[in-house]
């Protein structure tokens, strides 16, 4: 991980002063800082002036995003199957009902979609239910047998059992799964910098407290070294 990387170079520098502890307290202090605004994301870091990727919020963001994706297709394909706690009975398709949409290919002005409406009884009692086609050699289907998910004695919810293929649902939910995975690696290295660069902040800060201050004027060259290439160069680092 990239947090991994900066927090070894970095390490590094802090061994460099070690020699001295207000220069290793100032060193400490910078790196914390910066480990911080990494983590964090919604500030500048002080070592390169510029913030190149999310912190932790956005981790979270993508791991919101990437369940809600996952719950969607995974409601959507439970609800093209049949009922676990329910019973499949035998229907008809009695009907097709067609309509336009404007959602078409390059090559059409408008499209014609429809939904089919099967007629099954259940206890006793005769009903219809609708079922949007997911192929359209299935708005051909009027007068055909099909099956209809039922249950108990809920007839408005009953399910038409259509032919699909879900393997794009498959894949869409794999690669739901795939973002949450990689908010969570975002989350996780995110939190890293956050904790170490708080460390490390205090440690500088009570070292620079219980020592004498001496010039400061390479340090920040060699922390900007050690974060990476991009960093905005200057020659001196001057304590808030």
């Amino acid at each position: 991980m990239m947090t991994l990387t900066r927090m070894g170079r970095l390490r590094a520098v802090l061994a460099a002063y070690s020699f001295n502890p207000y220069l290793r307290g100032r060193a400490a202090e910078l790196a914390g800082g910066a480990l911080l605004a990494d983590g964090l994301g919604g500030r500048r870091s002080p070592l390169d002036g510029r913030k190149s990727r999310s912190g932790i919020l956005g981790g979270v963001l993508i791991v919101v995003v990437g369940l809600l994706a996952a719950w969607s297709i995974a409601s959507h394909m439970s609800s093209l199957e049949a009922y676990p706690d329910g019973q499949t009975v035998p229907g008809t398709v009695v009907a097709v009902h067609y309509s336009q949409t404007s959602r078409c290919t390059s090559t059409q002005a408008v499209c014609t979609v429809c939904t089919v409406e099967a007629k099954f009884t259940s206890g006793g009692l005769t009903t219809t239910a609708l079922a949007g086609v997911r192929s359209p050699d299935q708005c051909t289907m009027k007068g055909q047998p099909v099956d209809v998910s039922v249950r108990g004695s809920d007839l408005g919810s009953a399910r038409v059992l259509l032919p699909t293929d879900q393997t794009l649902f498959t894949v869409g939910l794999y690669f739901a799964w795939l973002w949450v995975a990689l908010g969570v690696w975002v989350l996780l290295d995110r939190l890293a910098a956050i904790v170490v660069g708080t460390v490390l902040l205090r440690q500088g800060r009570r070292l620079v407290a219980t020592h004498p201050a001496v010039p400061v004027d390479e340090l920040m060259s060699d922390l900007q070294d050690a974060w990476g290439p991009g960093a905005a160069r200057t020659t001196a680092y001057d304590a808030p």
